[in-house]
Formats: C-alpha cells, structure tokens, sequence
C-alpha cells in the first residue's frame, strides 16, 4: 500500500467517524455521513471490478467474480439500509392512561442452563408488576427442559 493510498484511508476513516459521533445529535451530519459512506464505498467497488479481479486462470476468475458480486449485493443492502435510516423515525409516545381498555400482555422469560435462584429472582420480579393480574401473563421457557425448573415454575 503505498503512501498515498495510506492518506486516503485515514482521512476516510477520521471523516466517517466523526460524521458518526456528530450524526447521533444532528440529521443533517448524519445524512451527510450516509452519503459519504454510500460514495466512499462506491468508489472501492468500482476499483475492487476494474482492477483487482483476478486472471490467473478460469478458477480465479470464477472465485473473484463470485466475491465481486457478493460485495456489490452488500452494497445495494447498504443502500437500502441507508433508505431506511435517511428520516429519523418518530414515534408518538402512548400512555397506558389513553387507552380505553388496557391491552394483555405476555411477560416472556428465556432460560437455559441459568441458576434457579436467579430464575425464581427473575420470577418473583415479574409477578410484582403494577399491571392487572387478568390481562398479563407469564411464560418461562426453558430450552434445557431441566425438571427443577419446571416444579418452580408449577
């Protein structure tokens, strides 16, 4: 690699990360820094499909076309991904107080192989919210089907 490909590099890197860093608080920065990271990799595939495939023979070829096309399929995720993330989402906060009937609830509970202190603490806590006993329910599910579970959970 030489020097000024070195260059390019850092500056790149220094830019994106602190479009990064600035984008979390500004939409601005941050669509700018999506524009930035959508051209920066544009440009690495243009010189990774004109002049890094390989030609050494039929098999090379084949391999490096496979990898080049992968790369590209990467890129249209990016921009799509990028699509995504150019309007910043703003959900309307609900309060439990507008609604006319409160919604059920199932309270989920994922385990394996965790000590059951820790699962019956888990428990108990679960039980405890503020919530109607009638619309929310509890679930433990335990992927190592271990018996002493499954008495706690009786």
């Amino acid at each position: 690699m030489n020097s000024l490909q070195m260059i390019y590099l850092i500056s790149v890197l220094l830019l994106l990360v602190t479009c990064y860093r600035y984008g979390r608080k500004n939409q601005s920065v941050l669509r700018m820094s999506i524009v930035l990271f959508i051209s920066f990799q544009l440009i690495y595939l243009f010189w990774r499909t004109f002049y890094t495939l390989p030609t050494v023979s039929l098999m090379s070829l084949i391999a490096g076309g496979m990898l080049l096309f992968t790369e590209w399929m990467g890129y249209f995720q990016s921009v799509i991904t990028s699509i995504l993330f150019w309007k910043k989402n703003k959900r309307k906060k609900m309060f439990l107080s507008s609604f006319e009937t409160l919604p059920t609830v199932d309270i989920l509970i994922a385990t394996y192989n965790e000590p059951v202190d820790l699962l019956k603490r888990t428990i108990v806590a679960a039980q405890l919210i503020d919530y109607p006993d009638n619309l929310y329910e509890l679930l433990v599910c335990d992927d190592g089907r271990r018996e002493d579970v499954r008495l706690l959970c009786e």
